[in-house]
């Protein structure tokens, strides 16, 4: 502990001796000088997004809360003299005190003008829509995207937990929005990603990413802003490199550069590397995930990548953590092989699926599909009843969903 402390006596004595303050500018000046300020204007033509989950906050806190401990406990800028912070303090708090009306003023007419700006007038009424199927099975098929463009987008939850949503967008859309050339995932980004309402599906108000995306060749290139959240803390980190995982789909990796060019660094990480980009294929078990309104999710483990499919099926049965549950009921077991880049499944005693709870028959059916389909396979179901069940024949291979998580733009 250091011997160099201040008496209270003395704080008192110093505090005694500051002059007094006296502001007699007009609150038209006041409001004159906050026009002129740079950083205001900057702060009216681009709002940023506060996308940080509790969750992740909390992780970002932590290390907060390590740094000031260590500061306060290493008082090496005593040179500062107590008149001088007091002096601070007193004036920036005069001047928040007079100018508090009109900043509040000019935010919300720089919200309104915003908002008219985009022909918005409420959340509400914010297009598109999206619905949520009422069918049990919430995955996309193949025969689900005929007449229809797939937009794969990596959400982020509250809890900070990444959720792969997978857009039908009509084809009819696509064409007046975008032509009729086949768009790529960058495309759809660019033209979709700003128009959803993320606070009306549940999730954090996370997208657009902050910067650009640049395609080269089969890599995707993010130029990163001087100033972002993303290097936080190791959450968010990850959320925000597993929603670009879950997003980007057709290309090799990513890249991540700063504006002028160089390799970005992140504080928790340093240079950061280029990663992968797997378009679907990332070796993950998938898992229940209901956020706090109560709605449910398929989701992937990506904390955790397997070598093959069976020790991703067995590592299923069991629950990961509060948020990631084990979408294999009690009692249930099977036998995976594969036969001609088919995985077969065959469950130890027969299952009959009209005797559970559909919606837990649908998380379990559509959880194995989606752990076998980020090995690329087809699963051949074996030992199981009714032979056609909402849409699947069992006789048969089924195929592996196009994505997790159907919405439909409407």
């Amino acid at each position: 502990m250091s011997n160099n402390k201040w008496s209270e006596q003395k704080i008192d004595e110093l505090l005694s001796q500051v002059p007094k303050i006296h502001d007699t500018r007009s609150k038209d000046e006041v409001l004159k000088r906050l026009q002129q300020d740079p950083r205001l204007a900057d702060s009216k033509n681009k709002k940023r997004k506060q996308w940080i989950p509790s969750a992740v906050a909390v992780a970002a806190m932590a290390t907060l809360t390590i740094l000031v401990a260590s500061f306060l406990n290493n008082p090496q800028n005593e040179d500062k003299t107590m008149s001088e912070i007091a002096v601070t303090d007193s004036s920036a708090k005069l001047e928040e005190e007079s100018a508090d009306d009109t900043s509040n003023q000019m935010f919300s007419n720089s919200k309104e003008s915003a908002n008219d700006s985009a022909g918005i007038t409420s959340d509400e009424e914010t297009s598109p829509t999206f619905a949520r199927q009422g069918a049990v099975l919430t995955s996309v098929y193949p025969v689900d995207a005929k007449e229809h463009t797939v937009f794969h987008i990596g959400m982020l939850s509250n809890d900070g937990i990444v959720v792969p949503l997978t857009v039908l967008i009509p084809s009819r859309t696509i064409a007046n929005d975008l032509g009729n050339a086949e768009p790529t995932s960058l495309d759809l980004y660019n033209q979709y990603a700003g128009e959803l309402v993320e606070s009306a599906l549940g999730f954090a108000e996370f997208h657009p990413f902050e910067g650009e995306f640049k395609e080269q060749q089969n890599q995707l290139i993010h130029k990163l802003p001087s100033t972002h959240d993303y290097d936080l803390s190791s959450a968010t980190i990850n959320a925000y490199t597993e929603s670009i995982q879950e997003t980007f789909y057709g290309y090799n990796q990513v890249v991540f550069q700063n504006e002028d060019g160089s390799q970005a660094e992140f504080d928790q990480v340093g240079p950061m590397k280029p990663r992968a980009l797997t378009s679907g294929n990332t070796f993950t078990s998938f898992y229940l995930y209901r956020n706090e309104n109560g709605n449910q999710f398929l989701v992937p483990n990506m904390n955790e990548t397997h070598s093959d499919v069976q020790e991703a099926m067995n590592e299923m049965k069991t629950s990961q953590s509060d948020y990631l549950q084990s979408v294999i009921p009690e009692g249930i077991n099977f036998e995976v092989s594969n036969e001609q880049g088919i995985n077969r499944i065959r469950f130890t005693e027969e299952l009959n699926l009209e005797l559970m709870d559909p919606q837990v028959a649908s998380h379990l059916i559509e959880g194995i599909l989606l752990t076998n389909g980020s090995f690329g396979n087809d699963v051949q179901f074996e030992n199981i009843a009714p032979l056609t069940w909402n849409g699947f024949d069992f006789s048969k291979p089924v195929e592996s969903p196009v994505g997790a998580n159907k919405y439909v733009w409407e």
